[in-house]
């Protein structure tokens, strides 16, 4: 699911940073990809959580006009089929660690989302003005 933020004039540093505390604060190891106006964060959960795949945002645009991605759960769905199609040979428990893990990364992309929601409101206008300029 993705969302997208107009005239908010958001600093997207301060952004990407509060998504990697996110996921650092429920057991994932982050790691950052960047590029001019775009940035992957994934998390990988550690051996504590039922999420059996990374978790990915994806933060692209400018302070003004960006959007913000969660991407998870193919692993997930993937294990969930295969589990059901090797259930007559042993594969149930397959399908239901798929099943979990899906379950767990709906839970986080719930949290996530309302999460952001929270923090959009203190990082509204969080850009300085001499970052806009050097922006354009």
């Amino acid at each position: 699911m993705y969302t997208r933020w107009t005239g908010r004039n958001v600093d997207l540093a301060l952004l990407i940073e509060s998504i990697e505390g996110f996921l650092s604060v429920r057991g994932c190891k982050i790691s950052r990809k960047e590029s001019e106006r775009r940035c992957l964060v994934v998390g990988r959960p550690e051996n504590t959580s039922d999420v059996l795949e990374d978790v990915s945002v994806k933060i692209s645009g400018e302070p003004n006009d960006f959007t913000v991605e969660f991407i998870s759960g193919g692993k997930s769905r993937s294990s969930i089929l295969l589990g059901f199609l090797t259930s007559m040979i042993g594969g149930g428990n397959l399908m239901l660690k798929g099943v979990r893990s899906q379950e767990s990364s709906d839970k986080l992309e719930k949290e996530f989302w309302s999460y952001l929601e929270e923090k959009m409101v203190g990082l509204t206008n969080s850009v300085k003005n001499d970052q806009m300029r050097k922006q354009r």
